[in-house]
């Protein structure tokens, strides 16, 4: 392992937060639906009572090599750039990855900055070769997925 990528595994690991269980983001099996990814969100975004901005980082088997989390906002907005999400992402090594956030609201249904973040995202991933499998919204009981209703622009 060369010393500049142990530097950046050591810095993800510094961004991990301190979940109740582990074992919802790490040392599951492959993901396999958007169940799969539900389950672990809530695990992570559930009790947050502000904005949340999280990444997975998934390998080409889509197991969770990687979590951070990106940033913190107020009760009804986070801000976050795509450049962040992408230096993260490869720094993990990942070649997929879901990101996710909570509205403390209680209503997962996206606000028109998350669909034009959504947007803008995709745009940079098809520039540097990542996939983006997901924006997730992480609600009260309920989760909003970008991929499941069919909201993912074409690149």
């Amino acid at each position: 392992m060369t010393p500049l990528k142990s530097i950046y595994r050591y810095s993800l690991r510094r961004q991990r937060v301190q979940l109740h269980d582990q074992s919802a983001v790490y040392g599951r099996p492959p993901i396999a639906s958007s169940r799969d990814i539900s389950g672990i969100l809530h695990a992570i975004l559930g009790h947050e009572p502000c904005e949340v901005f999280v990444l997975l980082c998934l390998n080409c088997k889509l197991n969770v090599i990687g979590y951070a989390e990106i940033a913190r906002g107020g009760l009804d907005q986070v801000a976050v750039v795509p450049g962040e999400i992408i230096r993260v992402a490869i720094a993990s090594g990942a070649t997929a990855f879901i990101v996710a956030h909570n509205h403390p609201s209680g209503d997962p249904a996206p606000s028109s900055q998350d669909d034009i973040f959504t947007n803008k995202l995709q745009q940079a991933c098809a520039l540097v070769g990542l996939t983006l499998l997901d924006h997730v919204i992480v609600g009260e009981d309920q989760t909003y997925s970008y991929r499941n209703t069919g909201h993912f622009t074409k690149v």
